[in-house]
């Protein structure tokens, strides 16, 4: 018996992960922008990139308002919020924080592919040794 279900399951998640690292290059682009021409319109771009990274992977809390963006990532818990003129909030370096925050989530992202790809390779190995029985 095929495991269809599970195998799709996985495809798609490791899709939306690879989606979310798209999103986290974008990210790491707009801080290097900022770095370069300290435009605070860069992080605010940086910021929903990294927010669509969050819900792209259900692995961040994130919340949106109209004048602010706030992403928490847990290390053990580093929350970054982003007000409408780009001004990072609860931080003295707009950059770093960002960047930290982009690192951690990279590194979840990687962990939680590496999972995913375990998960795969089992399912379909299953469905080779049931076939055969």
């Amino acid at each position: 018996m095929v495991k269809t279900d599970v195998v799709t399951e996985i495809k798609n998640e490791i899709k939306n992960l690879a989606d979310a690292i798209d999103a986290l290059k974008y990210a790491l682009e707009m801080v290097r922008d900022y770095q370069k021409n300290k435009n605070p319109s860069y992080i605010r771009k940086a910021a929903f990139a990294a927010m669509k990274a969050a819900w792209l992977t259900n692995e961040f809390d994130f919340t949106y308002w109209v004048n602010e963006v706030k992403i928490c990532v847990p290390k053990p818990s580093l929350c970054i919020s982003v007000n409408e003129d780009g001004e990072v909030t609860q931080h003295f370096d707009d950059d770093v924080a960002v960047l930290d925050a982009i690192h951690t989530m990279f590194n979840r992202i990687i962990m939680k592919l590496e999972l995913n790809i375990t998960e795969l390779k089992r399912a379909v190995e299953g469905e080779d040794d049931e076939s055969e029985i």
